[in-house]
């Protein structure tokens, strides 16, 4: 869901089950080192590196 920038990363939190955003937030950060914005760009540069 990260990876389509179309949705707000606090509608991605609600969608997933997550009560608040910020508990999105912890979780997510814990879970994969990064915050979910940090995981979107990463995806965005990555995505962009492979259409060249």
């Amino acid at each position: 869901m990260l990876g389509e920038n179309r949705l707000k990363i606090n509608e991605i939190s609600k969608a997933v089950g997550f009560l608040s955003e910020q508990s999105f937030y912890r979780f997510f950060r814990k879970a994969m080192n990064a915050t979910p914005l940090e995981y979107r760009d990463q995806i965005g540069r990555s995505t962009d590196d492979s259409r060249m």
